[in-house]
Formats: C-alpha cells, structure tokens, sequence
C-alpha cells in the first residue's frame, strides 16, 4: 500500500520563507523517515493484538527503508525477496505469510506436503509450530512412530506421523503430525489500518520536530520562523 503526504507536506510549509524553502528535501526526508520508523514500532507492539505469539523471526522481519532527499519515499514492511535484509538461512520469509494472513488465500506446499501439528496429539513450540528437529526424531524412530495412512486402522485415519500407544501395535496410535497438500488462510490481519492509523497521527509532530532541526542545523532558523 502507498500513503502520499504530499499535500500534508505542502500545508506545514507554505510558510517558510524563501530562504529556508531551499532545506525542504532534508526537512521531508527526514520526517518520513520518522514516520517509517514511528510505523515500525506501532507494527511490533500492534502484531500480537492480531497475531497470537508471533515468533522473533516474524517481529524482527519488520523492517524499514530510508529515503533520500531524491526519491522522498521511505518504506515500512516485512522482508520479501525485494524488500529488507533477509536472515542468512531463512526459509519462507515474513512477507509471504503474513501477506496471507492480510489478505487470505491458499498455500501449497515448498516440497511434497505441508506438515501440520495435530493439537490434541501434539503439543507444538510456543508460537504454535511444530518444535524443530521433532519430525526427524520420529521418523527415525520405526518402533514407536510410523507414516501412515495406517492399515485397517478405523481411526484416526489420513495421511501423517502417527505415534504407536502401548499395545495394540497399529491399532492403537494416534496422528501427531498431518500432511496436507495445502493450507487455506483467513483474513485475520489488518496490516494497511495500522500504518495508516499511525501516519495520521505522527505526521505532523515528526514534521514540527525535523522541521527545527534541519534549519537550526543550516543557520537558517529564526525566531520568527512559524509552520
């Protein structure tokens, strides 16, 4: 999503005198900057309101793009292949899921399947994944665990990690991990509200603040000097 400020920018200044106007790109570059990093803060206190237990890869995943005094555009997301510093060995990257979680969809799997906890089985990490290394432990576990589906078993039945229970061999087991051929997400995160929720609520003070400081630094503040 774009916010264009133009028209707010262009009401705080149209009061500068004709030797300030000239400081103008170092006043907007760095109040939208201030505004991008405002906008982060908000996204990382505002995320666990929406999103239960997001995990640090996902809050760390929200990052910020300065502007320049040119282009006058700053940027404020999640990490995408184009976007943000990506962690040295990330799998799927923040903006790919979460850009589900905003707008809804379905999700087909990287490799064969998508591995999916079942919860009355398994109880999964703190962030509701399941914990790392856990289906490498059970598949290398042909006693007690197997994949199924399980023969002439009557229930649970599907495609999965099941987990055999005390006697009964096969018959007695319960699935800890489904395998699925996709998952279909909900629309259950408002990412444009926040941003714009925050934009409208900063702009002005970031504006009045970096308004200041950039003349007072070029010596072109006075006394007299109003927005």
């Amino acid at each position: 999503m774009n916010l264009d400020v133009a028209a707010d920018f262009a009401g705080f200044s149209k009061y500068l005198r004709t030797f300030q106007r000239k400081h103008l790109p170092s006043i907007y570059r760095n109040t939208l900057n201030g505004i991008a990093f405002e906008a982060q803060r908000e996204l990382k206190k505002n995320l666990p309101k929406q999103v239960e237990n997001p995990t640090p890869y996902t809050l760390s995943g929200i990052q910020v793009e300065k502007t320049d005094k040119n282009k006058l555009e700053s940027k404020v997301g999640y990490v995408s292949q184009t976007f943000g510093k990506k962690r040295a060995g990330a799998g799927i990257l923040p903006a790919v899921y979460m850009s589900r979680l905003s707008t809804g969809g379905i999700r087909l799997p990287q490799k064969k399947v998508i591995a999916v906890p079942v919860l009355k089985n398994y109880r999964p990490n703190k962030f509701g994944n399941i914990k790392r290394n856990d289906i490498s432990k059970f598949l290398s576990d042909d006693n007690k665990y197997f994949v199924g589906p399980p023969k002439g078993a009557k229930k649970p039945g599907g495609y999965g990690i099941f987990k055999r229970m005390g006697r009964g061999g096969r018959k007695n087991i319960a699935m800890l991990i489904a395998f699925k051929d996709d998952a279909k997400y909900f629309k259950t995160y408002n990412f444009g509200q926040v941003i714009r929720g925050k934009t409208r609520k900063v702009m002005k003070k970031e504006f009045a603040k970096h308004f200041k400081e950039v003349l007072i630094k070029k010596g072109a503040f006075t006394r007299f000097t109003t927005m």
